[in-house]
């Protein structure tokens, strides 16, 4: 039985995402799909903009057979312990066979010569990234600018370079870059495989194409009113009218019956909460919080004010050094109470390791069943039963997305005045 695993947000469920499930079936002759998915926050900084159960149910009804929680302290992370977080689990599941992402470059020989120079950091390439440093960039585009250089000394075909120069432009390439470098670092056994992505780019904004961004469906969420349209149709009818051609069946039905009753959630809805965990703070205890430098807490500490937005916030502190992305990333670790040391903890850690279950099809019960028999990582389906399941540093990982998933759902109530069941009353999906 081939078992491959895809790591994901869903944020929210797309026709892009369905393309890969089914591409990915098609090319690699799965017989099952496991993804490791996002919680209730995600990698770019912001909470999921629908709770992680009704994401994992668009996920289960549109072909996924298993999905498992990426730890908060991973799904916010920074690309590299983002990606080396899920791999963790995937490899520690002991059942996958192939991991399966997208890439805007769909070039799996590139991207794994570029991963083994990232681990092996040449004395050429290394020398490059800090020549480039100190001239100002900031990291991601001092690391691109090195490794061309390292790649000119290596290979003379044109073609070759320049679709290398554009590789760390794409986010999907950066991630998957990430995912082989943490196989490698692992010496797992799980073989990468890329499919190349097809339709609007990661950052695009327009929600009309085929293939949107989930950035372009996230935009397009917030915007809508909760007023009746000129028409008289109400905004339900609205969202399916204008997404019928964007959104698969299930992921558009579960989204429109819970618009203005679990989401749209962004960050701006967390504004009052940020403003008061940082009235609470100093430049030196910020430091503490993952990817925040002394540079960084000073102009946190010199910017904040009541009544300021988080978007706005972190528009404020964006500059040349710090990208939008990042800022976002470090006042959600703010807001959660996220630390480098603590990050840095689990993620070398074996003992931290477990799978958490969200959802499963009830035919692929035996998914579970052979991880067990593979002696591979604890599997919780029950919180409850968590304490008795885990060593304490997994308990303590765990307990983070706890905290978190409760704090979500608080937003949810205030924003919505639904109140969703907790982690506690709320078992896995099972379709």
């Amino acid at each position: 039985m081939k078992t491959i695993g895809i790591i994901v947000e869903y944020n929210p469920f797309h026709n892009g995402h369905l393309y890969q499930i089914e591409k990915a079936r098609q090319l690699t002759g799965a017989d099952a799909i496991v993804v490791i998915m996002s919680g209730d926050f995600v990698q770019r900084g912001t909470p999921a903009i629908i709770d992680k159960y009704a994401r994992t149910k668009m996920a289960l009804e549109h072909g996924v057979d298993l999905v498992i929680e990426l730890p908060l302290l991973y799904a916010t992370a920074s690309a590299e312990y983002f990606a080396t977080g899920a791999v963790q689990i995937l490899d520690g599941l002991k059942i996958i066979d192939t991991l399966v992402f997208g890439s805007e470059c769909g070039d799996l020989s590139l991207l794994s010569e570029i991963s083994q120079i990232l681990i092996d950091e040449p004395d050429y390439f290394r020398e490059k990234l800090k020549e480039y440093i100190k001239t100002g960039e900031t990291f991601p585009a001092a690391r691109k600018h090195a490794l061309y250089d390292y790649l000119s000394t290596h290979h003379d075909d044109a073609a070759f370079l320049k679709n290398a120069d554009e590789v760390l432009d794409h986010p999907n390439n950066i991630l998957g870059i990430e995912y082989i470098k943490a196989l490698l670092r692992l010496k797992s056994s799980i073989t990468p495989f890329t499919i190349k992505r097809e339709g609007a780019g990661y950052h695009d904004t327009d929600h009309t194409m085929k293939f949107s961004s989930a950035t372009s469906l996230r935009k397009y969420f917030h915007s809508v009113q909760s007023t009746a349209l000129p028409n008289g149709s109400s905004v339900t009818e609205s969202i399916i009218d204008s997404l019928a051609e964007q959104l698969p069946d299930a992921s558009l039905r579960i989204l429109s019956s819970e618009y203005q009753k679990t989401f749209p959630i962004s960050a701006n809805d967390f504004s009052s909460l940020l403003y008061y965990r940082l009235s609470q703070e100093t430049k030196e205890s910020l430091t503490a919080y993952a990817d925040i430098t002394e540079d960084l807490a000073n102009r946190i500490i010199g910017h904040y004010r009541p009544g300021i937005t988080f978007t706005a916030f972190a528009e404020g502190l964006k500059s040349r050094q710090y990208t939008l992305t990042r800022i976002n990333r470090c006042l959600l670790h703010i807001l959660l109470g996220i630390r480098e040391q603590d990050l840095a903890h689990f993620l070398s850690t074996p003992d931290s390791r477990y799978a958490r279950i969200l959802g499963f099809k009830k035919t692929s019960s035996h998914l579970l069943k052979r991880s067990k028999e593979n002696e591979g990582i604890p599997i919780i389906t029950k919180t409850a039963d968590a304490p008795k399941q885990l060593p304490s540093n997994a308990m303590s990982l765990f307990t983070h997305d706890i905290r978190a998933s409760h704090l979500y759902n608080q937003i949810v109530f205030t924003t919505h005045h639904t109140l969703l069941k907790d982690d506690y009353t709320h078992g896995p999906i099972m379709l």
